[in-house]
């Protein structure tokens, strides 16, 4: 994972090659004091000075602003050497987009401002979930993990609108009821596309396994090497040619997986200062959810424990435990959004 992320977010700290009438992109972190996300593998970066993104791809013809307006260009290259060379006429677009003349004083990064939370507790109604039976007093009972998890979302949606009355906080259910998987990723998309700025998912469930041994918390989100399809509104971009379409897709597709890692971790840090001195930390976890595929927005899918566990089961029943958990994971989201919204 850190050599995954030293691959894909990095200070650029190329070198000016001395030749005439060439740049590197050096030069502009220099000038602009602006901070730069370069995924090497697949050559091309965003380029970010506070609420504003320019992404390129190496040998393209195209710059894309905030992901809505496209500039033709000189295509950006690289030397042998492997700095990036900024022909003129792209710099000169570049600086139009970034002044040089004023210090700046970076008050964003990463991300556009994040105006709405998601929560999706899994399951519901028609279907429990993972479930756990157990006899107290003689009475034999049930727990369903769509009960767990509504109510932790519960006590998560109330800590979230009460630290960030300015933003939305949305949540796929409120009560006992079915809801599909496609149902869940429309209701963020709609709402996603409905507003300015930006929107994080998070979807809470419970595990469960044969093994009754099996304990702890994992966080998951969507791998690398999977590409999400149609991540970019054609109409919003204003962008009607497929291929140029098909590459502001990828682009916008390598940020929204940097940002869900990066939430990924800042919500298994948080688990792990709260909760993982009773139970294990099991660590960031790579899958192909249908919820974090399908989420057109940095998605993470938290496992809290496990309901086959006895131990965890008698936990998972106390609310001031899911009380705990709610709050851990409400610090791994406050840690993330301040991250992309310094002051």
């Amino acid at each position: 994972m850190v050599r995954y992320l030293a691959h894909i977010i990095i200070f650029l700290t190329y070198t000016i090659t001395g030749i005439s009438a060439q740049y590197t992109l050096k030069t502009l972190v220099d000038k602009a004091d602006v901070w730069v996300q370069w995924d090497s593998a697949r050559r091309m970066g965003t380029i970010w000075k506070g609420k504003t993104s320019v992404s390129f791809k190496i040998d393209s013809p195209y710059l894309l602003k905030d992901f809505e307006t496209i500039y033709m260009i000189d295509p950006l290259h690289q030397d042998n050497k492997g700095a990036i060379i900024v022909p003129p006429a792209t710099m000169s677009v570049l600086q139009s987009i970034y002044s040089f003349r004023k210090p700046f004083r970076a008050s964003f990064r990463g991300v556009a401002r994040i105006n709405t939370i998601f929560i999706d507790p899994g399951h519901g109604g028609k279907d429990p979930g993972a479930e756990s039976y157990y006899t107290i007093s003689g009475v034999k009972s049930r727990l369903s993990e769509k009960d767990i998890v509504l109510q932790t979302a519960k006590y998560l949606a109330a800590l979230l609108s009460e630290r960030f009355p300015e933003k939305k906080v949305l949540i796929s259910r409120r009560k006992d009821k079915y809801v599909s998987l496609d149902a869940r990723t429309q209701l963020a998309n709609t709402a996603l596309l409905a507003q300015e700025g930006s929107m994080i998912f998070i979807s809470l469930h419970v595990n469960a396994s044969l093994n009754k041994s099996a304990r702890g918390f994992e966080v998951w989100y969507l791998p690398p090497a999977v590409k999400r399809k149609n991540v970019l509104n054609p109409k919003k971009v204003k962008v009607r040619d497929p291929q140029v379409l098909s590459i502001l897709n990828v682009i916008k597709d390598e940020e929204l997986t940097i940002e869900s890692v990066l939430l990924a971790q800042s919500v298994l840090s948080s688990l792990n200062f709260y909760i993982g001195s009773v139970t294990p930390n099991r660590g960031l976890r790579e899958e192909s959810w249908y919820i974090v595929r399908n989420a057109k927005m940095p998605a993470i899918l938290i496992e809290i424990g496990f309901i086959s566990n006895e131990q965890e089961r008698k936990r998972m029943m106390d609310d001031v435990y899911l009380q705990k958990v709610a709050l851990a994971v409400y610090h791994g989201i406050q840690d993330f959004i301040r991250n992309v919204e310094q002051k």
